[in-house]
């Protein structure tokens, strides 16, 4: 009897055997993945910010007043060219409100602006030297050997000179633009191919 068991148990452990090894496979593959959203922009401290270049008719036309207008933090992680834009919505002027019909010399005051780029040790540079903002102005980076290079460090500066000018004889000053409050808006904007 002990034989006729140990002849069942050994049976049944063949049969077993040979159904486990068809179920074997050779390998086995997991398929890992991953996403990383697309980033690019600039990191400011706000999306809008106010440049008061002050009281003009106080600053004699050879003067410049400069202002800073922060830094901004370009962050973009795509493999391709990075582009920003410098446009001003009139072309490089500040307009006088409230003037109507042909502007003349004396409903705008011309300004400049300069973008110095931090990090354009990096061999690229995105900013631009002092100059008005007649046209958009391009510039951009094709980095990228690694995703960090996307990234940059931008300090605008804008530039006003007065609209004083010297006194004539009779010791009146004289401007060279209309009483009023003048503006524009610059629009720097940033884009990934």
């Amino acid at each position: 009897m002990l034989k006729k068991v140990l002849y069942t148990f050994g049976t049944l452990a063949l049969v077993a055997n040979s159904t486990y090894a068809q179920d074997l496979e050779d390998s086995v593959e997991y398929t890992l993945t991953a996403q990383v959203e697309t980033i690019c922009g600039i990191d400011a401290s706000s999306a809008s910010t106010d440049i008061d270049f002050g009281t003009l008719s106080d600053v004699d036309v050879a003067d410049q007043v400069n202002i800073s207008g922060g830094l901004l933090n370009i962050v973009c992680n795509v493999p391709g060219t990075i582009t920003v834009t410098y446009s001003s919505a009139n072309n490089g002027v500040l307009v006088r409100e409230g003037a109507v019909g042909t502007l003349t010399s004396s409903d705008q005051i011309p300004y400049e602006m300069s973008v110095f780029d931090i990090t354009a040790e990096t061999g690229a540079d995105l900013g631009f030297d002092q100059q008005q903002l007649t046209n958009n102005i391009t510039t951009s980076l094709t980095p990228i050997s690694s995703a960090s290079e996307g990234n940059a460090i931008l300090a605008p500066t804008f530039f006003v000179n007065g609209v004083k000018l010297p006194s004539g004889s009779s010791g009146i000053p004289i401007f060279t633009a209309f009483a009023g409050d003048y503006s524009d808006t610059v629009t720097i904007s940033v884009s990934a191919q």
